[in-house]
């Protein structure tokens, strides 16, 4: 084999290698991403069930505050 055919067949088995080990970590990171990804969903899902309790309670409680609020000084004038 001459030499020119030596260094062709290294540089095919060298962008061969790097190849491969960009599927790998092509691979890696997909999977890493995507247990983060779903960590992340499992998060904001439990933080829009949140917002969504206290968007209800806000509600309910909308134009309640002030006469609640008059109730307890009135509750607290007749106790002194």
């Amino acid at each position: 084999m001459t030499q020119g055919a030596e260094v062709s067949l290294a540089a095919i088995a060298l962008a061969a290698s790097m190849g491969a080990a960009v599927v790998w970590l092509a691979k890696y990171f997909a999977k890493e991403l995507s247990k983060d990804l779903r960590e992340h969903t499992k998060a904001a899902l439990a933080q829009t069930e949140a917002s969504k309790e206290v968007l209800t309670f806000m509600k309910k409680l909308n134009g309640k505050l002030p006469k609640l609020v008059e109730e307890k000084q009135r509750q607290a004038v007749k106790e002194k």
